[in-house]
């Protein structure tokens, strides 16, 4: 996980129009994406380019990094699924 934030994070400073387009190929399977493709298009005009746009995202993947709670999911009993977005 760390290895792919840490990529995002450097495609966000280096080439903030491909770090958009790829968060939107992560972030939706590609079959759907196909199918409503403004979604992509609308990604890549809105791209983080000021540095404060790319600073708030640089800080909301490094809390998501910080707020490991690993240790907890032991204490769930019940079926769970766990995100992070």
């Amino acid at each position: 996980m760390n290895e792919l934030f840490a990529m995002r994070a450097a495609l966000l400073y280096a080439d903030p129009v491909q770090y958009a387009s790829s968060a939107t190929f992560l972030s939706y399977n590609p079959a759907w994406l196909n199918e409503h493709w403004d979604v992509f298009d609308r990604a890549v005009a809105t791209a983080p380019k000021q540095s404060e746009s790319k600073a708030i995202i640089a800080e909301r993947m490094n809390a998501l990094l910080a707020f490991d709670q690993t240790a907890q999911l032991q204490n769930i009993t019940a079926p769970t699924l766990v995100l992070g977005s």
